[in-house]
């Protein structure tokens, strides 16, 4: 067994790819990570994108991913939409996750180009933020005990361990903060940053 890096990067989807439903993997930067894939053309990879079972589809270009429609429709992505993109070399599995409101700020201090992340990201003993101690004070209490927080102050909490990297946590926080029933807008974010950050603490291992 071994573990493996995941290339992740956030692409903003163009006006042209809503009309003809397709999705450049490509960062906001314009920096290409196609190759990343396995390079067989007409070769059958799996989106997963946590709105509904495994989307499969057939490689038809290096870098543009097509007929992903029915991706577009569950989804809901318009022209502006801001998709979380994770690959890994020679695997044909594709994780897709979209990011709106509260989840860009959380993301806008993140670098706008491709990163290998690890499949894991440490907590608030390893991270050196300005103002961590503080926070890890609060996420530490409210993992605690979470009845003395609302579900919306659970999932506020969550957004800011997210853009600390402390996605183990924010999972742990968005939990009881989805089973509160957040409403309206936050309950549909909170479900999309849980995608997110599931995406990003998974421990990934390859036989």
């Amino acid at each position: 067994m071994q573990i493996q890096m995941a290339i992740e990067f956030r692409h903003v989807v163009s006006k042209s790819e809503c009309s003809y439903r397709y999705l450049e993997l490509s960062d906001q930067s314009g920096q290409r990570y196609g190759h990343v894939l396995p390079g067989c053309k007409n070769l059958k990879l799996a989106i997963i994108d946590g709105s509904g079972p495994p989307i499969t589809v057939q490689r038809r270009s290096l870098n543009l991913l097509w007929s992903i429609d029915e991706w577009f429709r569950r989804n809901s992505i318009a022209p502006g939409s801001v998709v979380l993109i994770r690959l890994w070399a020679g695997r044909t599995v594709i994780h897709l996750a979209t990011e709106s409101g509260a989840l860009r700020a959380a993301a806008s201090a993140q670098p706008e180009t491709g990163r290998t992340v690890p499949a894991y990201s440490g907590g608030p003993s390893a991270h050196r933020h300005t103002g961590a101690p503080i926070l890890a004070r609060l996420i530490t209490a409210a993992l605690h005990g979470t009845a003395g927080f609302s579900p919306l102050e659970l999932y506020l909490l969550a957004v800011v361990a997210c853009r600390l990297d402390w996605h183990s946590l924010a999972l742990k926080l968005l939990d009881p903060a989805i089973a509160g029933r957040l409403e309206g807008e936050h309950g549909q974010e909170a479900e999309q940053l849980r995608a997110i950050c599931a995406i990003r603490a998974e421990n990934l291992r390859v036989p």
